[in-house]
């Protein structure tokens, strides 16, 4: 189980949340917005998309975009043609990586959760 924490001190509150709860990371200028898993929860922090992933240092959390990154636990499709990672929750982000890199980035942090996941060329679609 992903246990690790980030602590978030906004005006008025200090907020200490489960990294594995963040859903995307989206920047906006020197800022970011944190989205999680409890869509009600929702932080604008001032600090870079950059700095973010390097304060969270979680493999799940993964670069899509100069300014999207996305927990590889809640993606559940690549849509090729449109070049959009849609996660569970029916929200669709636009990639700009390879998607080869893409979908290494992805079996890597799943593999690391401990999720097997493989495509069809080897004959399973996945288990979680």
């Amino acid at each position: 189980m992903n246990t690790k924490k980030i602590i978030i001190t906004t005006a008025g509150k200090t907020s200490i949340l489960p990294c594995a709860d963040i859903v995307v990371c989206k920047a906006d200028g020197s800022y970011t917005h944190l989205q999680f898993l409890d869509e009600n929860e929702r932080l604008l922090i001032s600090k870079s998309l950059k700095q973010v992933m390097e304060m969270l240092d979680v493999p799940y959390i993964i670069r899509i975009s100069q300014s999207i990154s996305v927990n590889a636990d809640y993606v559940k499709y690549l849509h090729h043609r449109e070049k959009e990672v849609e996660l569970v929750n029916g929200e669709k982000f636009r990639y700009t990586i390879n998607l080869k890199e893409l979908e290494k980035s992805i079996q890597d942090a799943l593999q690391q959760m401990g999720v097997s996941r493989q495509g069809e060329d080897n004959g399973i679609i996945g288990e979680t």
